[in-house]
């Protein structure tokens, strides 16, 4: 048995040694003598297998599966030498390998940048302070914060006041819930802007009664539509002493007078929310 060596200028294989039929024929031959006589069963324990006409032959010790007892295959001597040189002559021919390059991806963790707007995120919330306190001397004395020449931010006695109310103070009767409170919201003109409605209200009523809580807390009530806003969670309600109408402070006024509940009051609308309402002393 022969191992045929390919030319390196034409092989496909690149001068890596080819086995011949022959010798490919001659390994099988091998394998399946060492295969029969490892499984067989009819030899005897010391048994020993002859040399097949190769004065060359070498004898390889197995052992019998059934006994454990040791058992001589006589195998070729060249082919063993052929196929252990084959197995270990290195390959001088580097195999060429070709890498094929991945698309890139993008990494997994990479932070992902919401878009929010953050202008319509409220900053704060004055009102929502528990120490917070009505910023006037009185329940009459609140400024002219709106257009509309009334107290407050308005009443919308010009038609500008739609369904949702705007932040700011606003005035009327308020009838408070578990999660929103309605207002009817009541205009409350003074001075020069009050003076229309006193010469309409002495013109027909008797003298000296229209001037009695004087014309800078006049209250005009168009219609009795309600609207409602949502109460913050921080909501708080205090009622005004008696004296002087003030706010009594932060922890103090929250039980009124008998008769506070049908009286006016002021809220403060922050953020969509109302935050606090004081409501009237008892006058009148």
């Amino acid at each position: 048995m022969q191992l045929i060596r390919t030319q390196t200028d034409r092989s496909p294989h690149r001068g890596r040694p080819v086995w011949s039929f022959q010798a490919a024929a001659a390994i099988v031959a091998i394998i399946g003598l060492v295969s029969c006589a490892a499984n067989s069963r009819t030899l005897k324990s010391d048994a020993t297998l002859v040399s097949l006409g190769n004065p060359d032959a070498t004898a390889v010790s197995v052992t019998d599966r059934p006994t454990g007892s040791p058992v001589t295959v006589v195998t070729d001597s060249t082919a063993v030498t052929a196929i252990t040189t084959a197995l270990t002559t290195p390959i001088t021919t580097p195999i060429p390998v070709t890498l094929v390059s991945q698309p890139t991806m993008a990494p997994t963790t990479a932070a992902i940048t919401a878009q929010v707007d953050t202008t319509s995120i409220p900053t704060s919330c004055v009102s929502c302070d528990p120490m917070f306190s009505f910023p006037y001397a009185s329940f009459f004395d609140v400024a002219q914060l709106g257009s509309e020449p009334v107290r407050g931010t308005g009443c919308g006695a010009d038609g500008s006041l739609g369904e949702e109310i705007p932040d700011g103070y606003w005035h009327g009767q308020i009838d408070v819930g578990s999660a929103a409170l309605s207002i009817d919201v009541i205009c409350v003109y003074y001075g020069a802007s009050a003076a229309p409605y006193v010469a309409a209200c002495e013109a027909t009523d008797t003298e000296g009664t229209c001037l009695e809580y004087g014309d800078q807390f006049w209250q005009i009530n168009s219609n009795t539509r309600k609207r409602f806003v949502p109460l913050d969670e921080s909501f708080r309600r205090r009622y005004a002493l008696q004296e002087g109408c003030s706010d009594p402070g932060p922890g103090n006024g929250t039980v009124g007078e008998v008769g506070s509940n049908l009286m006016d009051s002021w809220i403060v609308i922050e953020n969509g929310l109302a935050t606090f309402a004081l409501t009237s002393c008892v006058y009148g």
